[in-house]
């Protein structure tokens, strides 16, 4: 099902959608941490011999899943390597979904400590990249729940009507979405965590129906229904405040 989740207009602006990941902060400006051993299991600290393993350019999915099972096996420097291939995105699927908290660096030890734990459980049924995706989206989630003080990011929030990737959209386009952030963020702040976490996988990241349904355990229709009744939200918010002035 390739089909979008039909928007729901408001006035002259829609103020309910998000950038494309590429406008949202990457993670390269604030690389996550090294995996160390501060995690709930014993993880492996940083090789500090040059590694013997391939590199992440000339990886294959063999090769990842040559690593994969050494892993299982409780092998540190693959799961060292493992860490160095995924931390970075899963960094930035923490940014995108949490903002710029306090406890991302934290969450990520987290993402990585659940997956080798329960790394036994992998059958490479999915990607281990979409596999990790999904540990990151439930704590996310978890997280957001437990969170009595929310504040949002600065960024990453724009217009529903272009949902381009960014490399296909004008500066001038980029620059008229980023306007609207400020007002966005407090809106986008009060919805439910399910509501939240997959509006901003739709339009944050560009994800289809189906694969927000495999990271959140939920079938295409609920996603559907959560990101209408997000942008309904939205809009009741927006057009509360509207009245108010």
């Amino acid at each position: 099902m390739k089909g979008r989740a039909k928007t729901e207009h408001v006035g002259r602006t829609d103020l309910v959608s998000l950038t494309d990941s590429s406008s949202a902060p990457h993670p390269t400006s604030s690389a996550p941490p090294q995996l160390n051993g501060a995690t709930a299991i014993p993880l492996p600290s940083p090789p500090r011999a040059r590694s013997s393993l391939p590199s992440p350019q000339s990886s294959s999915d063999d090769s990842e899943a040559i690593l994969v099972a050494r892993a299982q096996l409780n092998d540190g420097e693959a799961q060292q390597e493992l860490y160095r291939r995924h931390a970075q995105a899963v960094y930035g699927r923490l940014t995108r979904l949490l903002g710029r908290d306090a406890e991302r660096e934290d969450l990520l030890q987290q993402v990585f400590s659940e997956l080798f734990v329960g790394l036994h459980r992998f059958r490479g049924d999915a990607q281990l990249q979409t596999y990790i995706y999904r540990i990151a989206t439930n704590i996310a989630y978890d997280h957001l729940k437990r969170r009595s003080r929310r504040r949002w990011f600065s960024d990453g929030v724009g217009d529903e009507v272009d949902e381009r990737p960014a490399a296909q959209r004008s500066p001038e386009s980029i620059a008229a979405l980023q306007q609207e952030l400020d007002t966005v963020s407090r809106y986008i702040e009060r919805l439910k965590p399910k509501k939240r976490i997959a509006l901003l996988l739709r339009v944050g990241e560009g994800l289809s129906l189906e694969e927000i349904g495999e990271q959140v355990g939920a079938r295409v229709s609920t996603v559907a229904k959560r990101i209408k009744y997000a942008r309904q939200d939205l809009a009741r918010m927006i057009e509360r405040e509207r009245r108010a002035l």
